[in-house]
């Protein structure tokens, strides 16, 4: 017997409308009896339940292995041809022994408290702490092993004992030979005489200070010149000659001054008195006492030949409270009563103070005053004011008394032709009652200018913005009559009449009656409005169609019925199933869409990558699952500095790069090719602690020879300023490891600050 297909119940909005047949991919869920599977598995599958323990499905056969059932192999002697289950890649195989030895042996492992028994390390690395017996730690260095490491506390220990048990030795030019405790004294490089010591960083500066110049104490010179010498004391010379010549700034006092051996003091005295005795100057009298030496000078009262007097601050008047003052630059000020009245300044002649200062009086007034404007806070008191030609009287003025009117509101009525409206005027009517209103200019009414009423030149308007226009009588029963007679009514929007529309003199055509009109599709149908043919005739969006006889359009027949005859090939512009739609392709437009190009959209989750499947983002526009992904152009963020690769919890592996440069904010490095890196920076930062392959701290080191013995030494250039600060005069080698040493390279001896000399045997730390 044929295999049969089961019948379903057919749904219509909840609403049980049918049967039909199960269709391809449906299934009765196992909540309802069913087993929940749209198709039957593959050869070779096994039915299961599903993940989720919803369903049953089928799947591959997975390997099971009872451990807790098999033999006891624990006493069993392990060989290499011994074989070990695994899982490659979800398929069950098994290897030998000696493939996993193969495996640990060729890679790289971590062992975690295992014990060696005789290892043979030949490259290791220990990153971490070691212990045990071969490790000493003893801090005096008293046992001798020649197998045991020591710790780097034990060293540090023992070094700093020693450091702290020798002293520093050293020799002055005198005071003898003196010794520093390197573990609680410092060595003192102090200046003398003349002699200055600064240290800055690893350098010490000695340089000559001004003292030497002015020394404390009687000095002789001999055979010096001084170039501009400045003396602040009294100088005491038995002879000085002077062979150029002499200035002198302040007071020259002497016994007795001869000038080509005459004496100097009664010669001046007689030339004073004859060239001024009795002798008047212009304006001022100028009389020599011969008595006492002196000179008396009488200025005139009256002078009549001075032509200029210029002065940072001059003040001319009867006393300080009368003035004129010169005082302030570029202004002029005059003081009565002891208080300044008025000043002059560029462009301004005022009072000082406001409103305190009149400019005459009642009974003394100027004459005239010519002025471009006058302001006034407070009353102006005329008999009159003229403007241009016009003569303004204090009866003509009464008329305005009292208003209040600005200059701007009286320029209102500055019109040009009554009964015409301008621009910023009244607006006024003519001798006829009339008001004439030019072209385009409009009567606006509300707060927003809502409504206009203007004519363009052509045509009227009457024109509003807000709310609804109303044309209408106050009274009922009274006709309001839109257009002549003979002319055409055009309503550019909506029309809305409340009553009965008629037309012509019989058609009336109430509201009900047009509102089957009112909003129609051609083509289409609405629910309570009339069916109107499109230009091709069709019409669509009928719901029901009740016919009492034949439908026909001679190639296709519908009967009472419901059958069709004719029937051939469906084309539609929507077709709407409540069941499945079964085909072998689907085409919309010119896009023919096959069964296996939709499953690439069939079961897609935005913001996951799944395999055969097209890649949506999610509502973010983030997508997540990509396994590997190639770009044929250049992977850019969308915005500078924004954005990152990886994060601190989730890091990419190794990073692959064909270019030979990478960029870090303007720092580069970069490659030759060859496998030498070059970084370009104004500077590189390594961390405290940083190291060379060898595991030793990086240092700025050299090596010298000291007797017989090469050892390590840190060079620091010394710098002074007789070299200028910018060539190195010496430079100071410091003992890298403590050791017996000489103390100086060039067998010199060095004196510390008690005076003792610094011997050349016992440990040193720097030398010379």
């Amino acid at each position: 017997m044929a295999a049969k297909v089961p019948i379903r119940t057919v749904y219509t909005n909840s609403v049980a409308t049918g049967l039909a047949e199960f269709q391809s991919g449906e299934f009765i869920d196992y909540t309802s009896g069913g087993t929940g599977l749209a198709a039957l598995g593959s050869a070779g599958q096994v039915l299961k339940v599903n993940s989720g323990a919803s369903a049953l499905e089928y799947g591959t056969v997975e390997a099971i292995l009872n451990i807790d059932g098999m033999t006891d192999g624990s006493s069993a002697t392990i060989a290499a041809t011994d074989k070990l289950a695994f899982s490659d890649g979800g398929t069950e195989k098994y290897l030998l022994l000696s493939q996993i030895d193969t495996l640990f042996t060729g890679t790289t492992q971590t062992l975690t408290n295992k014990t060696l028994t005789a290892p043979q390390i030949t490259s290791g690395v220990l990153n971490t702490g070691v212990s045990g017996s071969a490790v000493a730690d003893e801090d005096n260095m008293s046992s001798n092993s020649a197998t045991k490491l020591a710790t780097q506390q034990s060293i540090k220990a023992y070094v700093d004992a020693q450091v702290t048990a020798q002293d520093l030795d050293f020799i002055a030019d005198s005071g003898g030979a003196l010794s520093i405790d390197l573990d609680s004294e410092s060595l003192t490089i102090a200046g003398g005489t003349g002699i200055d010591t600064v240290g800055s960083g690893n350098s010490i500066t000695a340089s000559i200070d001004s003292t030497v110049t002015t020394l404390t104490g009687s000095q002789t010179l001999t055979n010096k010149t001084l170039t501009a010498p400045t003396i602040t004391g009294t100088a005491v010379m038995a002879t000085l000659d002077i062979s150029g010549d002499v200035d002198v700034d302040g007071t020259l006092e002497t016994d007795a001054l001869t000038i080509a051996g005459v004496t100097i003091a009664e010669t001046i005295a007689d030339t004073v008195g004859a060239m001024v005795g009795s002798n008047t100057e212009t304006g001022i009298t100028v009389t020599y006492e011969d008595g006492d030496n002196t000179l008396d000078f009488a200025l005139g009262a009256a002078q009549t030949t001075i032509t200029s007097l210029l002065a940072t601050d001059i003040k001319i008047g009867e006393d300080d409270q009368t003035k004129i003052d010169f005082e302030t630059a570029d202004e002029i000020h005059l003081y009565a009563a002891n208080a300044e009245q008025v000043y002059v300044a560029d462009g301004i002649f005022g009072p000082q103070t406001d409103s305190d200062v009149d400019l005459g009086t009642t009974g003394v007034r100027w004459k005239d005053a010519y002025i471009d404007t006058i302001t006034a806070t407070g009353v102006v008191t005329a008999a009159g004011f003229t403007i241009g030609s016009a003569a303004i009287t204090e009866t003509e003025l009464e008329i305005l008394d009292g208003a209040s009117v600005s200059t701007a509101e009286l320029n209102y009525l500055d019109i040009t032709t009554l009964g015409t409206s301008e621009a910023s005027k009244a607006v006024t009517v003519d001798s006829s009652g009339d008001l004439i209103v030019p072209d385009s200019d409009k009567f606006k009414f509300g707060a927003g200018s809502d409504m206009q009423v203007y004519h363009d030149g052509t045509n009227s308007y009457i024109t509003n913005a807000t709310g609804a226009l109303k044309i209408a009588t106050e009274t009922s029963g009274i006709a309001l009559t839109i257009g002549h007679s003979t002319s055409e009514v055009t309503v550019a929007d909506n029309l809305t009449v409340t009553g009965t529309l008629t037309l012509g003199s019989n058609a009336e055509l109430t509201e009900a009656e047009l509102e089957f009109l009112d909003g129609i599709t051609a083509g289409t149908a609405a629910a309570s409005k009339a069916l109107v043919l499109d230009g091709n005739k069709d019409i669509g969006t009928i719901r029901n169609l009740t016919i009492d006889g034949v439908l026909t359009d001679g190639n296709y027949t519908f009967d009472t019925s419901g059958n069709v005859s004719g029937l051939g090939t469906v084309a539609s512009g929507a077709i709407t199933s409540s069941g499945v739609v079964t085909g072998t392709g689907l085409t919309i437009g010119s896009a023919s869409i096959n069964e296996a190009e939709l499953e690439t959209i069939d079961g897609v989750t935005a913001g996951t990558v799944a395999a055969s499947k097209a890649v949506v983002v999610d509502a973010n526009k983030d997508i997540s699952g990509f396994r590997h992904m190639t770009i044929g152009g250049n992977l850019l963020p969308s915005q500078n500095n924004t954005y990152n690769i990886g994060s601190s919890s989730l890091r990419f592996n190794d990073l692959f790069l064909a270019g030979d440069t990478i960029d870090l904010a303007g720092a580069t490095i970069s490659s030759d090719g060859t496998g030498a890196i070059a970084i370009a920076a104004s500077g590189a930062t390594l961390p405290t602690g940083s190291k060379t392959e060898d595991g030793n701290a990086l240092a700025v080191m050299g090596s010298t020879t000291s007797g017989s013995i090469s050892q390590p030494i840190r060079r620091v250039d010394f710098f002074s300023a007789a070299g200028g600060l910018s060539t190195k005069n010496a430079t100071f080698e410091f003992n890298a490891e403590v050791a017996d040493k000489y103390s100086f390279l060039d067998n010199s001896t060095f004196t510390l600050e008690n005076g003792s000399a610094l011997t050349e045997s016992g440990i040193t730390l720097f030398q010379l």
